[in-house]
């Protein structure tokens, strides 16, 4: 017990004397702290792109509908944490920069201002963008568009989310530690949904080829048409698998369709609903 206490006391000092140090090397700030002066940065384009690419740092990312024709993004920046974009060819490009810090410390950023480290997006309705959005560390989030090409998140530390939009082409969502959301959306070509921990939960989806993998956590769905239109590739290696409140084994189900629902997990349950 007194080797314990003492090594959890040289844990705390040699913590405080590297925080001290990483404090000392930046300056006297902790990256998106309140010590940081952040401004905010309100920017609007006109609609001539054909893609849309965001690569962010330590961000959460929001995609909203334009209230208008234009494009408009909202975000904060600092000297050290700062935006580049892009607006040469058809694909506005939107990449997040921070200068190389001696330490990073996530289990800081309860001291940040949330606020300063969103990114809010708003792309015009009629338009049909491709979109991709990349985050090292943040959720990403799309709500409300009618329609959307090819979209690509992925996230290191983040849930994916997205919400209300009945078209698009092509999904892919790759995150290694949070949940995948898909609600009241439809994907016209393959889907292909990948978390390493968290779970995953599709409600009133549509589409004619869905895989989704995860190595920890369930698997929830609700799909728009017939079972007896898809084949299904259900597996898990730890957990139940319900069909319709049905509980079944891992197996293949209807083989020979060429509609593909593939859904597997290492660690938890998987529910699969279908409502015409």
């Amino acid at each position: 017990m007194k080797l314990a206490w003492k090594i959890s006391v040289l844990l705390i000092i040699t913590g405080l004397f590297l925080f001290g140090a990483f404090y000392f090397i930046n300056g006297g700030s902790v990256p998106g702290s309140a010590d940081e002066e952040y401004e905010q940065i309100d920017v609007t384009y006109e609609d001539l792109f054909d893609s849309i690419n965001l690569l962010m740092s330590n961000r959460s990312v929001y995609v909203h509908p334009s209230e208008n024709d234009e494009i408009r993004i909202i975000y904060y920046q600092s000297e050290r944490d700062y935006f580049d974009i892009d607006t040469t060819t058809s694909t506005l490009k939107v990449e997040n920069q921070t200068e190389p810090r001696f330490f990073t410390f996530g289990w800081f950023w309860w001291i940040q201002n949330q606020e300063v480290l969103d990114v809010h997006l708003y792309l015009p309705l009629d338009s049909l963008y491709n979109l991709e959005v990349r985050s090292s560390n943040g959720k990403i989030t799309v709500d409300g568009l009618t329609q959307l090409g090819n979209v690509e998140l992925r996230s290191s530390n983040g849930e994916l989310t997205i919400l209300n939009v009945p078209q698009m082409d092509e999904l892919r969502l790759v995150t290694s530690n949070g949940a995948i959301t898909l609600q009241n959306v439809s994907i016209e070509n393959a889907s292909n949904l990948t978390t390493s921990n968290g779970k995953i939960k599709l409600t009133q989806v549509q589409s004619h080829n869905m895989i989704a993998t995860t190595s920890n956590g369930g698997i929830e769905t609700t799909m728009v048409g017939d079972k007896d239109d898809f084949k299904i590739d259900v597996a898990t290696s730890n957990g139940s698998i319900y069909l319709d409140d049905l509980k079944i084994g891992n197996q293949i189900i209807n083989p020979t369709k060429t509609n593909l629902l593939r859904l597997k997990t290492s660690n938890g349950t998987i529910r699969i609903h279908f409502q015409p």
